[in-house]
């Protein structure tokens, strides 16, 4: 599945302004990640390596151009 996603995350000509965020995991129970995905387009934007907040902003305050970002509402 990785591979499918990774190969169909090609960036789209513009920057996205609607996202969603959500967890994924690599390996369940032990190793996660986040998703970030274009709303508008329904692609794939990023895989990021964790769930930490940190990383995410990071990943945010790089792209000014996002105006609302959507989440998962799981615990």
């Amino acid at each position: 599945m990785l591979r499918t996603v990774r190969r169909r995350a090609l960036r789209p000509v513009e920057p996205p302004s609607v996202i969603g965020i959500d967890d994924w995991a690599l390996r369940r129970g032990q190793r996660y990640g986040t998703l970030v995905c274009d709303l508008e387009r329904r692609r794939v934007v990023a895989l990021l390596p964790d769930r930490e907040s940190g990383t995410v902003v990071a990943w945010l305050v790089a792209r000014s151009e996002i105006a609302i970002v959507a989440r998962d509402r799981g615990p």
